[in-house]
């Protein structure tokens, strides 16, 4: 299987799993997806990953790590925002993913990454047929969730593939 078709094979089971989970799941889950991206990215980079492996790094930590490794700084704010809005669904069980989630986590992505997430968005309409005004803050959530994991996905693409040995 080609690199491409294995990144669009996992960003299509994560929208299904994220369309398939409450939005506690969903922050979650994405959470996770994203943090074990971070996990391989900065395997990828080091020469010896093995020396840190005892290391109890958390979300923070492995994001600053990648980002002085040379993940793509523009990744910094979204992280950053999701790490923040993770914390918050963390400490509460009946959570919703609020119109201020959604725009505070949109609102800390680049211009370019934002044109992502927007003519993805575009597209779903186009390709499907499906009125994207009915698109409510939820479900635009998962899907700059899902852009930002898409944007991790491929940097770590290019880490493995450069990847010192």
């Amino acid at each position: 299987m080609n690199k491409r078709t294995e990144i669009d094979e996992e960003r299509s089971q994560l929208s299904v799993d994220l369309a398939n989970e409450d939005d506690l799941g969903a922050v979650v889950r994405g959470h996770i997806r994203i943090e074990s991206l971070l996990v391989r990215y900065i395997n990828a980079k080091l020469k010896y990953p093995k020396h840190i492996e005892s290391q109890r790094f958390g979300y923070y930590e492995r994001s600053s790590l990648a980002l002085a490794l040379g993940l793509r700084g523009e990744l910094k704010g979204p992280l950053r925002a999701l790490g923040s809005i993770r914390n918050d669904f963390a400490h509460s069980a009946n959570v919703i993913i609020s119109e201020k989630n959604y725009i505070d986590f949109i609102s800390s992505f680049s211009k370019g990454d934002k044109s992502v997430f927007e003519k993805s968005i575009e597209n779903l309409g186009k390709n499907t047929g499906f009125d994207i005004n009915k698109l409510t803050h939820r479900d635009l959530f998962r899907g700059a969730l899902s852009t930002l994991w898409a944007a991790c996905r491929v940097e770590v693409k290019f880490a493995e593939e450069s990847k010192i040995e």
